[in-house]
């Protein structure tokens, strides 16, 4: 199960303590929702989820102001018994005196931000989403060739790693050999990194691993980027059929998210490099609606129509 601990949240806002009488890095966050405590401080616990991270903005605090002194202290009491991972009070909360002494008394991690309720919701969504985005690793090698996120698959052995480097001496960059961790994105972008352990590093048969970045340069290599095609290489069988024009689209999954792939045949004397930077270019011009193996198609379709 994915989960962060408050101890990163207060870090990464740099959140005020209010109230702590739990330690923040044994404090787990699971989901990535936020609440509003609206119909809490109300008294409608119904439904109400302890598991969440929960906030007091302008209107929970205008709220509270306008409840008499007695039920202001049974209403908020009950909603800090329910339970939560913390509270976050923003800057415009403005809260009573004596709701911001019973939450100091209480069992709850509060902290203040200095930010508005509405720009703190936003930012914390922005940033809990992605740490809690589907993620997962795939075997290949992960390059950017011109602004496009090429994910080069195969057999050990069929070429991957020495096709990179021929690309890398061309002026494209390196993402990740061997192993590229993926997750999706608030765009359903699947974003492709290399595991801290392997970053710029690549393997070479008869060398060993080279770092990149030492011999290239920064230029030669790139943290992470988008993946919009996927090829895999495949060692050429003459009984094999291969695709002469490419009318047929074919798609890889990879998080729910379907990437354009292309099977790119080897055997000696291709020059696996240029193929992969013209499939490249090829499928970016795809995307941008001009495709050549279809234009083809209709202008034989039409010169046929003429000749009956």
């Amino acid at each position: 199960m994915q989960q962060i601990s408050l101890s990163e949240i207060i870090k990464h806002f740099n959140l005020q303590v209010i109230n702590q009488p739990n330690n923040p890095d044994e404090s787990f966050i699971y989901t990535p929702n936020i609440n509003r405590c609206g119909l809490p401080l109300a008294g409608f616990l119904v439904d109400y989820n302890n598991r969440r991270m929960q906030i007091i903005g302008r209107v929970e605090g205008d709220y509270l102001r306008s409840l008499d002194t007695r039920t202001r202290h049974t209403n908020l009491t009950n909603f800090l018994n329910a339970g939560m991972p913390g509270l976050i009070v923003t800057n415009d909360a403005n809260l009573p005196p004596d709701s911001l002494d019973l939450i100091k008394n209480s069992n709850i991690n509060c902290y203040n931000t200095q930010l508005s309720c509405s720009v703190f919701r936003s930012e914390y969504y922005t940033y809990i989403k992605e740490y809690f985005a589907p993620r997962s690793s795939v075997h290949g090698v992960l390059l950017e060739l011109h602004s496009e996120g090429v994910l080069l698959m195969g057999e050990s052995g069929i070429g991957k790693s020495e096709t990179t480097l021929e690309l890398i001496k061309r002026g494209y960059r390196l993402v990740s050999d061997d192993n590229v961790d993926i997750t999706l994105n608030a765009n359903n972008q699947v974003i492709g990194t290399a595991p801290p352990v392997i970053k710029n590093l690549l393997e070479l048969r008869g060398i060993g691993i080279v770092d990149i970045r030492t011999i290239f340069g920064a230029s030669a290599v790139i943290d992470s980027i988008p993946i919009t095609l996927v090829i895999h290489l495949k060692q050429w069988e003459n009984t094999d059929t291969y695709d002469r024009l490419g009318l047929d689209k074919t798609y890889d999954e990879l998080l729910g998210i379907k990437i354009p792939c292309l099977h790119i045949p080897v055997k000696s004397g291709r020059n696996l490099a240029i193929i992969i930077e013209v499939a490249t270019i090829n499928n970016r011009i795809k995307m941008q609606g001009y495709n050549a193996a279809s234009e083809l198609n209709k202008k034989l379709m039409e010169n046929m129509k003429k000749d009956n």
